[in-house]
């Protein structure tokens, strides 16, 4: 598929394309340097650390501006993990640089991603999960027709400030 060219809202340009395989050293670094925290005081651990490294049998779509990565959608195809009885689903997790939240590459990088879909015919479901309180996400995922199926309880044990709290999830 095509690279897309946006404008976001304050007019800076920037590209929604597919992860071609001469920037994947450059998208590697990108994913060892932009923090994955919830918060300042939540540790992460190095199984943590595992889940956001690169996955060659993952795919995807990034967006750039000036040809820096500002954020991306990683799609995780389900047969790899659970087989035959999963192979029509594909799970994906987004992520933008803080700075770069409430700028509309959410939106373009979904957008992306839902036509991108369109052209895999064997993809019958896409999933997403995200914490509870993540309110720009779901507020994101819902206005393209995503759904709630299942609160997730405890679904995620943090740190914070060395003791242990459990956030709750949605999926």
């Amino acid at each position: 598929m095509k690279a897309t060219e946006y404008i976001d809202k304050q007019k800076k340009r920037y590209v929604i394309k597919l992860l071609e395989d001469l920037e994947k050293q450059e998208f590697i670094h990108y994913l060892q340097t932009i923090p994955f925290y919830f918060s300042e005081d939540v540790l992460l651990d190095e199984a943590d650390m595992k889940n956001f490294a690169y996955n060659e049998l993952n795919e995807y779509i990034i967006a750039t501006i000036r040809k820096e990565i500002v954020g991306h959608i990683t799609i995780q195809y389900q047969k790899y993990k659970y087989g035959y009885h999963q192979e029509h689903c594909i799970e994906v997790h987004i992520n933008i640089v803080k700075e770069y939240h409430s700028k509309g590459i959410g939106k373009a990088l979904l957008t992306y991603l839902l036509e991108y879909i369109q052209s895999k015919k064997e993809i019958g479901k896409i999933k997403t999960k995200m914490l509870e309180n993540n309110q720009a996400a779901i507020k994101l995922f819902v206005s393209f027709g995503f759904v709630k199926e299942a609160i997730l309880e405890k679904e995620w044990k943090l740190k914070i400030k060395n003791k242990e709290e459990y956030l709750n999830g949605i999926y």
